[in-house]
């Protein structure tokens, strides 16, 4: 079974909106063998030098050697023109494989920014159309063996295996920049110059109570004893009389 991300994507959808590649989701976490992660819905930036990018892909599957297959999903009706396939948006008309090759182009130049100008991610595509049958494929933006639709869509999985392949081990390090790529992760740490400040002010703070109750105190011909554990001020207080 492919190890599906996020792990909780049929509990947060409450809304509906992804139904339908919910349940691509779930046919390709039962059907892909566990050499394979798929992230769904990952959201993408990329800033330029005036504009900062984004978009959206609906689907990434990445094997044990880090390779990558974008899938893009499109359900209900498409047009089959002259300059390849088109999905409506009311008014307007996008064209997929325009849509897919810019998502590809944008996440390589991201890897590449964030890894060095040396990384390399190695990507393919797929495109999914499950409620349409495509009569023919004439654009140079999209080739037939990587596209399924409504009449193949029983071979999703076996397309991408295929097409993906299941990988190696044999560069973990790799595989680990890729995956964590995808899942948004990135380390911090703690500043200890700003953790070391805040510690300072706060036990001034607290041993400026502690001075002035002892200055207000009188004791004469006595002495007064302060008793406390060590890094209580005792020795500050010392100093300060």
């Amino acid at each position: 079974m492919a190890r599906l991300y996020p792990n909780d994507a049929f509990e947060i959808d409450s809304d509906g909106q992804h139904q339908d590649e919910l349940v691509t989701l779930r046919h390709l976490g039962e059907m892909l063998p566990d050499d394979y992660s798929v992230f769904h819905s990952l959201h993408w930036s990329h800033a330029g030098k005036s504009s900062v990018r984004f978009g959206e892909i609906d689907f990434v599957v990445v094997n044990r050697s880090g390779d990558v297959l974008v899938i893009e999903q499109k359900n209900g009706s498409l047009e089959e023109t002259e300059e390849g396939l088109m999905k409506c948006y009311g008014p307007d008309r996008k064209a997929l494989s325009s849509q897919i090759q810019r998502n590809i182009g944008n996440i390589r130049d991201k890897f590449k920014k964030q890894h060095g100008r040396d990384a390399t991610l190695d990507v393919d595509y797929l495109i999914y159309c499950p409620d349409y049958r495509v009569v023919s494929v004439n654009a140079a933006g999209v080739d037939a063996c990587r596209l399924v639709d409504k009449a193949s869509k029983g071979e999703l999985a076996e397309r991408i295996q295929r097409l993906l392949g299941p990988g190696s081990c044999v560069d973990v390090g790799l595989t680990d920049r890729v995956l964590n790529f995808f899942a948004h992760k990135f380390h911090v740490a703690p500043d200890i110059g700003t953790f070391v400040k805040a510690q300072r002010q706060n036990y001034i703070r607290m041993l400026e109570g502690l001075g002035e109750v002892i200055d207000k105190l009188e004791f004469t011909p006595f002495r007064l004893r302060v008793v406390g554990t060590a890094g209580c001020g005792k020795t500050q207080l010392t100093l300060r009389q």
